[in-house]
């Protein structure tokens, strides 16, 4: 548990702070993201596919916050 707790502390700080490299080294290369469909805009992907599009599209939520 200490260890997931770690490991979302580090995503929450990289997101918050724009640091995709941060972000991209954390990542497994072929992570999937998924999100319930309320949560995006219609018509957008519920799944996202591959480090650098999660990490994309991660900070494009927290630069809308």
């Amino acid at each position: 548990m200490a260890e997931h707790t770690k490991i979302v502390k580090v995503f929450l700080a990289a997101s918050r702070g724009s640091d995709i490299p941060a972000l991209l080294e954390l990542l497994a290369p072929d992570v999937i993201r998924t999100v319930d469909p309320i949560l995006v805009a219609p018509g957008a992907s519920t799944v996202i596919r591959g480090a650098a599009e999660v990490a994309d599209e991660t900070w494009q939520f927290t630069t809308r916050a």
